[in-house]
């Protein structure tokens, strides 16, 4: 019983601590905010160049196509506008590394496709808040598109006639959760996945009936971040 007692205390101290917050906190539809966060990036790729890795694994029993390595990092600098007490709008500037090594069965075969690249991203999303912005438990969910312009290739081992592409449009989708410190400051974790809908590396048909060939990214994002509130 003192048990039950206790827990229905600790949840009421709770929702008259937030109910206190939103009430101290002045509402203000038109706030902007300023998130900088880091985290690590899972990636993969797709596109017919790794559907001819496959049709070139299918002709051996038990050796599958293999994608090692793909841990890299992003770095966001967001700029985020209340449109009202729910929907948002949302861009910036990031950082974003790409990798992953694409084979069969093993990495370290050569020929394997050892990629690696670096973009500068901006970001245009529109996302929408579960609960008023002054609130002090909130989650979110966001959709809209980003341009990758790349500025560092590491890739090697990749076949010298690929041609790497400059930029890169993608599509964004996240979602995060964040928890208010302060009325003008929060902490969050977020995640993102990132579809690129154009190429990162393109292959030339070789070949009478041949093809063009090309690598797409198709990313995971998790973040941590702080957001402070501008005005």
């Amino acid at each position: 019983m003192k048990k039950n007692l206790s827990a229905i205390l600790a949840i009421l101290l709770i929702f008259c601590s937030t109910e206190s917050f939103t009430q101290e906190t002045p509402h203000k539809k038109k706030s902007t905010f300023i998130t900088v966060g880091i985290g690590p990036t899972f990636n993969r790729v797709g596109g017919t160049r790794l559907d001819g890795w496959e049709r070139s694994a299918s002709g051996f029993s038990g050796v599958e196509v293999g994608q090692w390595k793909n841990i890299g990092f992003a770095f966001n600098l967001d700029l985020q506008r209340q449109i009202s007490r729910l929907w948002y709008l949302k861009s910036g500037l990031g950082y974003i590394k790409k990798r992953v090594i694409v084979g069969i069965d093993d990495p370290e075969i050569p020929g394997s496709d050892k990629i690696k690249r670096s973009y500068l991203t901006i970001p245009a999303l529109i996302g929408m808040n579960i609960k008023p912005e002054q609130s002090r438990f909130n989650a979110w969910m966001e959709l809209g598109a980003s341009i990758g312009f790349a500025f560092r290739n590491e890739t090697d081992n990749i076949s010298w006639i690929a041609t790497a592409k400059e930029n890169v449009i993608s599509l964004n989708a996240g979602t995060g959760i964040k928890y208010s410190i302060s009325p003008s400051m929060n902490c969050l974790i977020s995640y993102n996945f990132i579809y690129d809908v154009s190429n990162a590396y393109e292959y030339p048909a070789l070949y009478i009936n041949d093809v063009k060939t090309y690598y797409r990214f198709r990313s995971h994002a998790l973040n941590l971040g702080i957001q402070m509130r501008l005005r």
